[in-house]
């Protein structure tokens, strides 16, 4: 059954085709309305009792409480959550349990340190993959304000979190990419086309755009608008869109929503019915909520550009501090083993010499000078493990002071459109239109570069896909099935396979071109025939002086077979098999 949703006056989104087999990306300037239009399609899913994941980096979807009854899991203390204090280790729970009982969420994850709230997030999406796969309940995923965890480039990060970073972008990548398959759909909500990752952004063929100046971002638009219509978005006022990826473009207004807005008005009257305090009840005692530690103050964005400096190089320093440290007490560690295998042996041989002398007394002040060394050792060991955790905890300051770096950047690049775009009111030429120009062509190249390196990986990831569907495996087994039953007999069969499935598809040959088998024409004649009623030889009649030629069909036969199975096989998935199959004759006798 067809569910559509109504956004505006004039523009309906179907869920199946729009957002669940094609996928929405939401783009617009901080306060040009696109967390708005997030809003509005959540509730209008939920209206119409299609399940949702929201996943809110800022705490602005609590608000859909006023109406329907949403689960709320925090990863801090808001007093509106049902869940608190989620973590890593309990995110994998949540997830498989709003699976299995078909409930709406809403993620909060507004609270914590960015490494933590990476974390939380990889481990829920990699769970809530795995659980639709297993149950294939149909849910649409909100990721609101995606560019802070999905960026294209980004300030320069700890390890820790590029490690948390790239798991999610790979989740999120399968689900925008394979969801579909168990109706699954995508909703990215960002703030410029060159803030987020372009291999997720490319899975959404669906774009809304909110208003944009930034010239980067208009000359994005224009791959849809024309010359006029790109001023008319520069120009629009909040609330107002474009909807593009649907044919032509469709100019809309976004309606009014039915709860108020998460950043204008609290949540006052919660709707709790009693499935969801149940469910509640239930998750609670499912989950073992771990306390989340208060966000240190921020820090002004007093000499942003030297700061930051001064962290990265600081950062820097305590990480190789902190290996050569490591490294010391690794052989700090091994001189203890070593001098503790010394000792026992020393004691031994001061056991045997008391047994044979009688100056007991100096060989006890020896094994008492050797028992000081080691316990001098001891306490090195100790003060080198305390300077190891004072040197992790000044990392972990320095990772928080990144993060609010990072905000100060954003809010940075605020100012920056906001700046572009009184220029633009004002008609003054803030950047010389020359080196504006010579901007645009590098950010042309650079984004056809990157355009087809995705498109270099996409195909890889769709061979490597094709290759290892089971009904792809299951058909080449039956292919070698039939080529090893001609294989195995005792006629020439063997010696004119191997020799057609080396020639070039494109030549005709005759039977009298076999001279290396031991029948004559008119049975090599016969041969082929059985070839050509299998498919892996096509037959022409009177093409060649006359007469029927034959040719080497083995890649047709694996396109159209493989094809009937999946229509998106790339060409270098056939080739493979092509080569596979070949090997598996030419290996033969």
């Amino acid at each position: 059954m067809e569910v559509k949703i109504r956004i505006a006056d004039n523009f309906e989104l179907d869920v199946r085709s729009h957002l669940i087999e094609r996928g929405v990306a939401i783009l617009g300037l901080r306060g040009s309305g696109k967390s708005y239009t997030a809003s509005v399609i959540c509730e209008q899913l939920l209206e119409a009792g299609q399940p949702v994941v929201i996943i809110d980096l800022i705490g602005e979807h609590f608000t859909l409480r006023e109406r329907f009854p949403v689960l709320i899991a925090a990863s801090g203390d808001a007093p509106y959550a049902d869940v608190k204090g989620l973590t890593a280790n309990s995110a994998p729970r949540l997830a498989e349990f709003i699976v299995e009982h078909g409930l709406s969420l809403i993620l909060d994850l507004s609270h914590g340190l960015m490494v933590d709230r990476l974390r939380i997030l990889g481990e829920f999406l990699e769970a809530f993959y795995r659980a639709e796969e297993k149950h294939r309940h149909p849910y649409v995923v909100i990721l609101d304000e995606a560019h802070r965890v999905l960026p294209e480039k980004g300030v320069v990060r700890l390890k820790e979190i590029k490690k948390a970073q790239e798991k999610v972008e790979h989740y999120v990548y399968e689900l925008s990419a394979t969801g579909r398959h168990m109706a699954v759909g995508p909703v990215v909500v960002a703030r410029r086309s060159a803030e987020i990752s372009k291999l997720i952004l490319s899975q959404c063929e669906v774009r809304i755009l909110h208003k944009l100046v930034d010239p980067t971002d208009l000359k994005y638009a224009s791959n849809w608008l024309t010359r006029e219509e790109v001023e008319r978005l520069r120009n629009l006022n909040k609330g107002e869109a474009v909807v593009v990826g649907l044919g032509e473009p469709i100019w809309i207004r976004v309606r009014r929503r039915l709860c108020s807005h998460g950043g204008e008005t609290p949540l006052t009257k919660p709707v709790v019915t009693p499935d969801l305090s149940e469910a509640v009840e239930r998750l609670t005692e499912l989950l073992k909520a771990e306390k989340v530690p208060e966000a240190p103050p921020e820090t002004p964005p007093s000499a942003l550009v030297e700061e930051l400096e001064r962290l990265r190089r600081r950062s820097q320093e305590l990480e190789q501090r902190l290996r050569v440290l490591e490294s010391e007490l690794s052989e700090a560690q091994a001189q203890v083993k070593s001098l503790e295998a010394l000792a026992e042996e020393r004691l031994r041989r001061i056991k045997e010499l008391e047994a044979r002398l009688p100056e007991a007394e100096t060989w006890e002040e020896m094994r008492s000078d050797y028992e000081r060394r080691l316990a001098e050792l001891e306490e090195k060991l100790r003060e080198t493990e305390e300077e190891k955790e004072e040197l992790h905890r000044q990392l972990l300051e320095v990772s928080e002071d990144l993060e609010k770096l990072e905000e100060v950047k954003s809010l940075l690049m605020d100012w920056r459109d906001v700046i572009v775009e009184l220029g633009q009111k004002l008609d003054v030429e803030l950047i010389p239109s020359d080196i504006q120009a010579i901007v645009d062509e590098r950010d042309h190249y650079r984004q056809l570069y990157e355009e087809l390196k995705q498109e270099t990986e996409r195909r890889r990831r769709l061979t490597e896909d094709v290759l290892a569907d089971p009904a792809v495996q299951d058909w080449v087994k039956t292919a070698k099935t039939t080529l090893k039953w001609f294989m195995d007999r005792r006629s020439e069969h063997w010696r004119i396979l191997r020799k057609v499935v080396v020639t070039d598809p494109s030549y005709l040959f005759l039977p009298e071109e076999f001279p290396e088998v031991s029948v004559s024409p008119s049975t090599v004649a016969s041969y082929l025939n059985d070839f050509a009623l299998k498919g892996f030889v096509l037959k022409h009649e009177k093409a060649k002086m006359g007469r029927t030629a034959y040719s080497n069909a083995l890649p047709l036969w694996v396109s159209q077979n493989v094809r009937r199975i999946r229509l998106d096989a790339p060409d270098e998935a056939i080739k493979a098999i092509v080569e596979e199959l070949k090997s598996y004759v030419l290996k033969w006798r």
